[in-house]
C-alpha cells in the first residue's frame, strides 16, 4: 500500500539565500494576489489565469516575474483555484490577498532526486541554490513535492512530502468474540477466560 508522508526540517540559507528566496515569496504573492483581482465579479478558472502568465512574463513591466520560478507561479494559482473551489462550496470565506508580513511559502510540485545531499546536510532549491539543512531524521520515499516557509520570526523550513510503500498485516481471517463478565474479566469466544 502506497502512502503519503511528510518530513519537515529547518532551513539555514545564508542572506543571498534568503534574499533570493524573498523573490520567489514576494513573486508568488504578487501572482496569487493578481488571480483574485482577474477574479472580481468572475474566477475565470485556473486555465485561463495561467495561460496568461507567459504574456506577463514577456511585457516589458513585468519581465521581472522571470526570477521566479514557473512552478511556483503555476502554483499559487492552483493555490488560488483550491481557495475559490473551497469558497463556492462554503467550507471557507472569499480568497483573500497575501500580505507580506504574513508567513510566506512556496511550493516546486515536480521535485528531482538530486534535490538532496543528504549527507553534506543540503538541499538545492531552484533560482536559489544549495542551502543548508538540518536532517534529523533520514528522508524516505519518493519526493512528490517541496515545500518552503518563512515564519513571522525569519526562520526558514523546508516540508518534503513523499510517497511510501507500506506493508499491510496479513488477516488470518480467525474472528474472536468477547464478552465482558462479573466473575471473569473477558471470556473469548474460543474458551478462553481471563
Amino acid at each position: 500500500m502506497i502512502v503519503r508522508k511528510g518530513f519537515k526540517y529547518r532551513l539555514y540559507p545564508n542572506q543571498e539565500q534568503e534574499e533570493l528566496l524573498a523573490v520567489q515569496f514576494g513573486h508568488k504573492r504578487y501572482i496569487y494576489n493578481w488571480g483574485i483581482d482577474q477574479s472580481r465579479g468572475r474566477y475565470p478558472g485556473y486555465n485561463s489565469l495561467a495561460n496568461q502568465l507567459p504574456d506577463m512574463k514577456r511585457s516589458e513591466e513585468l519581465s521581472w516575474l522571470k526570477a521566479a520560478h514557473s512552478q511556483v507561479l503555476q502554483q499559487a494559482l492552483i493555490d488560488l483555484g483550491k481557495a475559490f473551489v473551497n469558497f463556492f462550496e462554503k467550507r471557507a470565506g472569499y480568497p483573500r490577498f497575501k500580505g507580506k508580513r504574513a508567513r510566506q511559502s512556496i511550493r516546486y510540485p515536480q521535485p528531482e532526486a538530486d534535490w538532496i545531499a543528504a549527507d553534506l546536510g543540503r538541499i538545492k532549491l531552484p533560482k536559489v541554490g544549495w542551502v543548508k539543512v538540518k536532517m534529523h531524521r533520514p528522508l524516505e520515499g519518493v519526493m512528490k513535492n517541496v515545500t518552503v516557509s518563512r515564519t513571522k520570526s525569519g526562520q526558514y523550513f523546508v516540508s518534503i512530502n513523499v510517497e511510501v510503500e507500506i506493508k499491510v498485516p496479513e488477516m488470518t481471517g480467525g474472528q474472536v468474540g468477547i464478552d465482558l463478565g462479573l466473575c471473569d474479566f473477558v471470556t473469548l469466544s474460543m474458551g478462553e477466560k481471563v
